[in-house]
């Protein structure tokens, strides 16, 4: 017979029946008429085709497959509990969890260091892996591959889920004695510079060229690094120039002894965690999206820049 067809209520009847060995005590355990139980256990006789209990004298005992039964259905429905069981309270200080991030060393550096000890302290047992992120972003979230991924996400299909995290903006990084000091930095005298292009994706431009070709203008990329923190280091050392995110300038400017100049590209842009909806739920996942959107909400807010470090 197919589990589909069969009645599953039966089973509770069932235990019921097995534990107590009486008909009236199992009704009062079960919240049933006699005549409702009587009824449940004739159907249990014809569906297992046997007749369980059997009256000794005053009594009714269990024939032997009933008594062989009785501890399996027993854990059975102790097994069918636990399942349905609201989960406990959930505890970070108890959570053993490895959480996979796509990212990028912004985001390491302005927002995953800061989370770190915070981490530590209410989850001393949670391990984060962060790897690059990539173009098939939602693909490694879809496919259970990644938890969270963080960046600046235009557009998103709808089983992808996505909460702003923090603003950030562009400002151009220049050495110190850099001879575009000398004068305004316009948008033209801008362009003509030699540039550093920060690509994570590999891709050949960014939105800086967008910007710029809308104006008719085009710069001369001199370097492409994939990386954030590689092209002050760059910077620090030529005349080249850099347009970046603010708050990962503001960190290595003064290490770097870099001028950070409002870049005549201006652009500001939102960073954002996302996930896959299927953890909409998960009371680990939660947990940590709102650690990192917690951390977020304390960050500095963006300043302007007159060209001193």
């Amino acid at each position: 017979m197919q589990l589909p067809a069969i009645d599953t209520n039966l089973l509770v009847v069932l235990d019921a029946l097995l534990q107590e060995g009486h008909v009236g005590r199992a009704s009062k355990r079960l919240a049933l008429s006699p005549s409702a139980t009587s009824h449940a256990l004739a159907r249990l006789r014809e569906l297992m085709g046997d007749p369980l209990l059997v009256r000794a004298g005053r009594q009714l005992v269990l024939t032997p497959r009933a008594a062989a039964l009785a501890p399996q259905v027993r854990q059975l429905m102790e097994q069918m509990q636990r399942l349905l069981q609201p989960p406990e309270a959930f505890q970070p200080t108890k959570l053993e969890r490895a959480f996979r991030l796509l990212t990028t060393d912004h985001i390491e550096l302005v927002l995953l260091r800061r989370l770190d000890p915070l981490l530590a302290a209410e989850a001393p047992r949670v391990l984060l892996h962060s790897r690059p992120i990539g173009p098939d972003a939602v693909e490694e979230l879809r496919a259970d591959r990644a938890d969270v991924a963080f960046g600046v996400f235009p557009e998103l299909p709808d089983d992808i889920a996505s909460e702003a995290l923090f603003k950030d903006r562009f400002v151009t990084l220049v050495r110190e004695g850099h001879p575009a000091l000398a004068r305004p930095l316009t948008l033209k005298r801008f362009a003509e510079l030699e540039h550093v292009l920060v690509a994570p994706r590999g891709t050949p431009t960014s939105r800086v060229d967008t910007l710029l070709a809308e104006k008719g203008l085009k710069r001369r990329v001199v370097r492409t690094v994939g990386t954030f923190l590689a092209a002050p280091f760059l910077v620090a050392q030529s005349d080249y120039v850099v347009t970046m995110s603010a708050r990962v300038a503001e960190s290595l400017a003064p290490l770097l002894h870099l001028r950070i100049l409002e870049s005549p590209v201006s652009y500001e842009y939102t960073l954002a965690q996302i996930w896959h909806r299927r953890l909409d739920r998960d009371p680990a996942h939660v947990w940590f999206r709102g650690l990192t959107a917690r951390v977020a909400s304390e960050l500095p807010r963006l300043r302007l820049f007159n060209g001193a470090s």
